[in-house]
């Protein structure tokens, strides 16, 4: 069964770039990242900043304004899951 996870954060970073609110959709097929225009039930928030590398969604709780990444950043893999 695929795997499909949809997630909105207040920030994403995502080839080099930092998005505003935005929704990240990954599955097995890749990663999109999209501006938010409207709620649906299957779209968990993710409070912070959604950062993408490498086909891996990291999450960190802060709230990133502008790159480079500070230092000592904390992140937490949210997908794929071991």
């Amino acid at each position: 069964m695929k795997q499909v996870v949809r997630l909105l954060a207040h920030r994403v970073v995502h080839d080099g770039n930092l998005a505003g609110l935005s929704v990240v959709v990954a599955d097995d097929s890749g990663i999109a990242v999209m501006p938010f225009e409207g709620e649906t039930a299957e779209t968990a928030f993710i409070d912070g900043t959604i950062i993408v590398e490498d086909g891996v969604l990291y999450h960190t709780p802060l709230l990133i304004s502008s790159l480079p990444f500070p230092s000592g950043l904390q992140t937490a893999r949210v997908w794929p899951q071991d």
